[in-house]
């Protein structure tokens, strides 16, 4: 072959011949290293593409590094508390950050007020993008409308959001109307709970029937004729691997009305550790004011400041309590139908 080469291009001497040919293979070398060293960078925050050579120039060293700075940065936390909100209860954010939700009392946990911001007046998006300057504890879903009828995709919306953007170790839930014993939380979760990785904690019905009028009708529901085990909405725990399950399967759930009975159910087919616990006063209405509760849904805003300055000054929720309605203690040993006998002397 290499005498027919030198026939063709005339070449008589195999010294020449030696270094054509050496030449040759070093340009091809040369070409395929200059291609391999060759990036294109689509950089959609620059709005550019950069162009990476092995001799970069100084716009396009800046163009990449906007490039590795727009990757998603994850927020490291121990606890994330989620509040779903409503954009207008800017009152009820405000008491919940100077009472109970004043997390820089607590390093190791981190908030987010969750708002739908599509089709909200202009004023409301700029009071709002006010409030986010001032306290930067917002998650905007820009393409969710807040409405009440949407609590379940709002939720789901929010875990997916977690899902990418934060560590964690645990989420917990609550509504802007909730009140918390953020200290006992914390503590227990770190001493009692943290070596748990599919924790489900908070106040637990089974025989609730299946609702087929009203604002929290079920029309999807076809699964039995009462709900399956789940933690009431006011406020409930889980881990961080259980958010990152129901954010795998998100494409495949089914979204009931009620946003805690759509959780149960998600979470229902797989290995859990339920933990239910009558200090969570979460259900419809309150139970009433107890020392013991370390989670109190439907308060007001003056019942929250107030909660506080007992807990400043004297160390209790209550200065005399009161009992409202029964609790109960769930039976996980019977058929959910006979789990929840509310009793006397339950928190």
């Amino acid at each position: 072959m290499f005498r027919r080469v030198r026939v063709i291009f005339g070449i008589r001497s195999n010294s020449i011949f030696v270094l054509l040919y050496l030449f040759g293979v070093a340009l091809i070398f040369y070409i395929g290293l200059y291609s391999a060293s060759t990036v294109v960078v689509e950089n959609s925050s620059c709005g550019c593409t950069c162009v990476n050579t092995t001799s970069t120039s100084e716009d396009n060293k800046n163009c990449l590094q906007s490039k590795i700075n727009s990757k998603v940065r994850r927020t490291e936390t121990f606890l994330l508390i989620i509040v779903l909100t409503g954009p207008r209860n800017i009152e009820r954010r405000n008491a919940m950050r100077l009472t109970w939700l004043n997390v820089t009392k607590f390093p190791s946990v981190s908030r987010r007020f969750v708002i739908g911001t599509s089709e909200l007046d202009s004023n409301t998006k700029e009071s709002l993008e006010q409030e986010q300057k001032l306290h930067g504890d917002m998650l905007f879903l820009p393409e969710f409308k807040d409405a009440y009828n949407q609590l379940t995709k709002k939720l789901l919306s929010a875990l997916l959001w977690i899902n990418e953007h934060i560590d964690c170790s645990f989420v917990m839930k609550v509504d802007d109307d909730t009140f918390a014993r953020l200290d006992i939380i914390e503590q227990e979760l770190k001493i009692k709970y943290h070596l748990i990785d599919n924790l489900y904690w908070g106040f637990h019905r089974g025989s609730s029937r299946v609702k087929y009028s009203g604002p929290w009708a079920e029309p999807k529901w076809i699964l039995c004729d009462r709900y399956l085990p789940y933690a009431l909405g006011g406020g409930y725990i889980v881990s961080r691997k259980l958010v990152e399950y129901i954010s795998n399967i998100s494409s495949l759930l089914v979204l009931y009305n009620s946003e805690d009975v759509s959780l149960g159910t998600w979470l229902s087919p797989i290995q859990l550790t339920r933990i239910h616990d009558p200090r969570f006063d979460t259900e419809w209405r309150s139970r009433g004011c107890r020392n013991a509760h370390i989670v109190s849904h439907k308060q007001s805003i003056e019942d929250m400041y107030n909660k506080f300055r007992m807990l400043q000054n004297h160390g209790k929720l209550c200065m005399k309590e009161e009992f409202l309605a029964q609790s109960f203690i769930y039976s996980w040993n019977v058929p959910p139908s006979q789990c929840c006998e509310r009793k006397y002397g339950i928190p």
